[in-house]
């Protein structure tokens, strides 16, 4: 049997709260257990945590990290970025805004979908991005 293909994975979560250190950051450990999981069920490969980081919902300091990890060299590049608000919704909120300038610099297939949350006159953009090809 072939030694399984390991991938790297970052953590982002986007709050202003949780940076400053006034909210705790639940969805870490959750993120965490979920590749635990992936990794139990999938022994052809194995997602490596890397990195988790969090940081306000800044549109410089969500894209700055982003491309920190996805722009990394070879070794130290990440195939897959999650990222979360983490601790709720706010009218500073502008993490659905961090997306258009990512897409421009993207490659190959984009997958895009919104879902409305009842009582916000916003939506919520979930997005995937193939800035590199892994």
């Amino acid at each position: 049997m072939s030694s399984p293909t390991t991938l790297k994975a970052g953590i982002l979560i986007v709050s202003t709260t949780a940076a400053a250190g006034t909210s705790e950051d639940l969805t870490t450990p959750l993120l965490r257990q979920a590749f635990v999981t992936a990794n139990d069920s999938n022994p052809t490969s194995q997602w490596d945590v890397a990195a988790a980081e969090i940081v306000k919902d800044d549109l410089g300091d969500i894209q700055l990290a982003i491309c920190k990890w996805t722009n990394a060299s070879v070794e130290n590049r990440m195939n897959l970025v999650v990222t979360s608000g983490g601790t709720g919704f706010s009218q500073s909120d502008v993490t659905p805004e961090v997306n258009t300038p990512l897409r421009m610099l993207g490659t190959g297939e984009e997958a895009d979908g919104s879902v409305e949350f009842g009582g916000w006159d916003r939506r919520y953009r979930n997005f995937c991005i193939n800035r590199r090809r892994v």
